[in-house]
């Protein structure tokens, strides 16, 4: 009983906090790599062992979660992000190196809140102009694709800016949660191969967290998209416009702190 309570006191309650934000992340989509991988440090206390298994950990629930929401898949997006999603994720996991933190954080500041601004800007006028949707120019598909596969690879946050712009071009959100973790299962199973092939993760490590995180990832994101479907249209526009605003807020105070 004593072991129990020392369990529940320490990793227990990182566990809760891992279970809670799968099923969080469901219903508004924030990264992955910046919430899980603290927490699987916590439990390791290996940060860069963490990195590795995160990667793994967050294939394995993209794939549930572009399972679940297998029908809402937008395949012609899927195919414009993925190709440069995939030779940046391989770059990122090759070289392990990372771009200057400012340079990351100005262009992902800029491309956020372009992307906010075409989503607010489609939201006020889309009862006047529904027939009229301005997409992206054909560069920025790639170079978001490129940027965040790099990311990714790397083992940072990269889903942010993905998420921005598939919102910013009009999709719901179970049509952001499908084609964005579809891209994501298939860039973390790049990074994880890459880096089991590497011995940056060994068959044992992904038997184990395999066997402990499934049946907690299975339930959580199941619940969330019960939960999701449920919501009215104006509540999934808010949680869009929130998530985005959150993301362009969380780059600026970044960006101040970096640069004073």
């Amino acid at each position: 009983m004593q072991n129990l309570i020392q369990w529940v006191m320490a990793d227990g309650q990182i566990y809760l906090a891992l279970a809670f934000l799968s099923f969080l992340n469901i219903i508004v989509p924030l990264s992955g790599a910046s919430t899980q991988t603290p927490l699987i440090a916590a439990l390791t206390g290996n940060s860069h062992c963490a990195i590795t298994i995160s990667t793994w950990l967050l294939m394995i629930g993209c794939a549930m979660i572009a399972f679940v929401f297998r029908k809402d898949i937008r395949k012609d997006y899927l195919w414009k992000l993925l190709p440069t999603s995939v030779v940046g994720s391989i770059i990122g996991a090759l070289l392990l190196i990372q771009l200057p933190n400012w340079l990351v954080t100005l262009a992902l500041f800029f491309l956020s809140a372009h992307f906010l601004y075409k989503t607010l800007i489609h939201l006020i006028h889309r009862n006047t102009e529904k027939g009229e949707k301005k997409k992206s120019h054909s560069l920025v598909s790639p170079l978001v694709g490129a940027l965040s596969g790099f990311l990714q690879g790397t083992g940072l946050s990269g889903a942010n800016i993905r998420t921005s712009f598939l919102y910013s071009e009009h999709l719901k959100i179970e049509e952001v949660r499908g084609t964005s973790n579809i891209l994501n299962f298939i860039i973390f199973a790049v990074a994880s191969l890459i880096r089991f092939n590497a011995n940056q993760l060994s068959s044992a490590d992904m038997f184990k967290w395999t066997i402990i995180f499934t049946p907690i990832l299975f339930a959580t994101i199941y619940l969330g998209r019960h939960v999701l479907i449920k919501l009215s249209d104006r509540m999934k526009d808010s949680i869009i416009v929130l998530t985005m605003l959150y993301i362009v807020i969380g780059l600026f105070v970044k960006g101040v702190k970096m640069f004073f």
